[in-house]
């Protein structure tokens, strides 16, 4: 194993399995030296498609009222809104204090137990990443899942969080698999791309990608890499260099 990374041999990045082997969003790398993350599928996803971080609860993603927290603590209590959390729904996620004392933070989640709707939930932080200043009952917090759990096809119509890599392969829904995050990968085309210049998400087409056109109404989708050796033709897969996470 590389410092940092998961060592794939060849092919490894396309095998899914329906039983976890990595936590989620670890990195691993291929002999070429293409990057991937390791993610859970919420829905069935296609080769070749841009994929992204599932949506946020919005009765958990900020202003929850927080208990007082002091300073080297490990947990943080806080009351949820109409929705209830399952075990473990934060593991592997964040914390952020997104309002009051202690706002401005963000800390490593290990854990949570399932509660009710309404109800108060325990969050457990992983160990070394405790409260840095004390929170108070004045204090509101948001949870975020892992941002490479259940991640599904990118939607131009209804973005719920940031690109998290190109699927390798075709998933099934709530399975585990890598999505590429840098280097050479094929990649469906909305619109024609030219070698050499910058690929954004597409506009009108889910899970792909089209230029990067700075001047035009969509100029602010996300970037993710750079059109590579095969000029592309609307509908198929060309070679895009990723340029997601290293």
């Amino acid at each position: 194993m590389l410092s940092g990374y998961v060592e794939l041999i060849h092919g490894e990045a396309k095998r899914e399995n329906s039983v976890q082997q990595h936590p989620l969003g670890t990195r691993g790398i291929d002999p070429n030296g293409n990057v991937f993350r390791y993610v859970s599928a919420g829905e069935a996803l296609g080769a070749g498609v841009v994929v992204m971080q599932a949506a946020g609860i919005a009765n958990h993603d900020m202003d929850l009222v927080t208990a007082a927290t002091a300073q080297d603590a490990t947990s943080v209590t806080v009351t949820l809104g109409g929705t209830a959390a399952t075990l473990d729904q934060y593991k592997q996620g964040y914390l952020i204090v997104n309002d009051g004392p202690g706002e401005g933070h963000a800390y490593a989640i290990a854990g949570n137990p399932a509660a009710d709707s309404s109800a108060t939930l325990a969050v457990r932080l992983e160990s070394g990443d405790d409260i840095r200043v004390a929170l108070t009952t004045a204090s509101l917090c948001g949870l975020m899942a892992n941002p490479y759990s259940s991640v599904e096809v990118y939607d131009a119509d209804d973005i719920d969080g940031i690109p998290a890599g190109v699927s390798t392969t075709a998933i099934t829904s709530g399975y585990y698999c890598w999505v590429q995050t840098w280097g050479f990968a094929s990649v469906l085309c909305d619109v024609a791309s030219v070698i050499g210049l910058p690929v954004r998400v597409s506009d009108g087409t889910n899970g792909a990608t089209e230029p990067l056109d700075r001047d035009g109404t969509h100029e602010n989708e996300p970037m993710i890499g750079i059109a590579a050796l095969i000029a592309t033709v609307t509908t198929d897969y060309g070679v895009v260099y990723l340029q997601i996470s290293p």
